[in-house]
């Protein structure tokens, strides 16, 4: 009844025909895990959601994995942020360009172009956040989801292209 009303839909595929499956089983069956595939014991308890994978001077982060100060400075009050790997923004701007172009919001030619010099900008203005946040106390530092802080620069980097 909500698709009537121009609604979202959702509904848990383990209640359909295939009542005994799982809703993880029945949504692999149906190819629907690719950027939803998460375990059950993810959370964000002690800090955000990175939504970006990035390389730490001691480990790697996935985009589900949770982040805090803990993990991004050391006792040092120095940066353990090294890189972002940008997969997750890429894939961001590949999603928004297919929809755009199909729906018509926009041309080939206006399509969003990650090319490799704003990937570098957007790569080094994170690890300058990092940089600058290590001068400031712990609990002055203000911890965002690295996607976000992508985004951010991104939307920057598109806007100062248009003037």
């Amino acid at each position: 009844k909500s698709e009537v009303a121009g609604g979202l839909v959702v509904m848990s595929l383990r209640n359909g025909r295939r009542g005994a499956e799982s809703g993880a089983s029945a949504m692999s069956q149906y190819g629907m895990m690719d950027d939803m595939d998460m375990d059950q014991d993810t959370g964000a308890v002690g800090g955000v959601i990175s939504g970006e994978n990035i390389e730490l001077s001691d480990r790697n982060i996935t985009f589900l994995d949770s982040i805090s100060s803990k993990e991004l400075f050391d006792t040092n009050s120095k940066t353990k942020f090294k890189s972002t790997s940008l997969d997750r923004l890429k894939r961001f701007v590949e999603i928004v360009n297919f929809f755009g172009i199909r729906f018509g919001l926009f041309t080939e030619d206006a399509q969003i172009k990650l090319t490799e010099q704003n990937q570098r900008l957007i790569r080094d203005e994170v690890l300058s956040n990092f940089i600058k946040a290590q001068s400031l106390e712990e609990g002055q530092r203000s911890i965002e989801p690295i996607f976000i802080m992508e985004m951010r620069i991104l939307l920057e980097i598109l806007r100062n292209e248009l003037r």
